[in-house]
Parts: structure tokens; C-alpha cells; sequence
């Protein structure tokens, strides 16, 4: 069963201590236009390599649409492709830190 992304609320995407628990898919709410994205952790990782990536189904293809580097976290936001149904995050690398997080927060145009 694939979760939903909500309009608004902020849905963590990952929750997870290691790069292989990573990649689950989750639902857009239709007429995304905009994801505001957060990563954090509880310790700074001695490096960390995350991509955004959206699909028009939860098996891919994947594309890569974002990607962040910062060892201290960010936020970040940008623009979605219109084809875009499902989102994940990519964790590459994750090196000395502890457990990533990484939230969403959608914006849908008007009807």
C-alpha cells in the first residue's frame, strides 16, 4: 500500500538509520506543483549525498529532480514536473551520521 502525501502537512519520507531502508515510494497529491524538502539528522554525518526523485508509478522509471549534499541539513524547495505522481528519497551516501530524515511538504495549484 503506498501512502498519500498530504497538501500542507509535512510527510516524512525517510526515517531511517542506513542507505538500504531508504527509497520507499509515496503518493503526490494531483496538481502538485511545488515540494518544499527537509533533511536532518540528530548528528551531523561526515558526508551525505540525497536526491529527490519523482516517477509517473511507484516502480520508476525514477528521475532525479533535486539533490542535496549539506552536511548540516537544509531546506529546500522546488518545482515539480507535471508528469510526477510518486516521489522518493535517494539516499547515496551517508557517512559517520546517524538517523536521516527527510520530509515533504506539497503545494497543489488551484482547480
Amino acid at each position: 500500500m503506498t501512502t498519500s502525501a498530504l497538501i500542507g502537512l509535512p510527510l516524512t519520507i525517510v526515517n531511517a538509520d542506513t542507505v538500504a531502508e531508504a527509497k520507499t515510494a509515496f503518493a503526490l497529491p494531483a496538481r502538485t506543483v511545488t515540494i518544499g524538502w527537509q533533511t536532518s539528522w540528530p548528528v551531523n554525518p561526515g558526508a551525505v549525498d540525497i536526491a529527490l526523485q519523482v516517477a509517473m508509478d511507484e516502480v520508476g522509471p525514477w528521475t532525479e529532480i533535486d539533490a542535496t549534499t549539506a552536511v548540516a541539513g537544509e531546506f529546500r524547495t522546488i518545482t515539480v514536473p507535471t508528469a510526477a505522481r510518486f516521489i522518493r528519497a535517494d539516499v547515496d551516501v551517508n557517512t559517520g551520521g546517524a538517523t536521516i530524515t527527510v520530509q515533504i511538504i506539497c503545494k497543489v495549484a488551484n482547480p
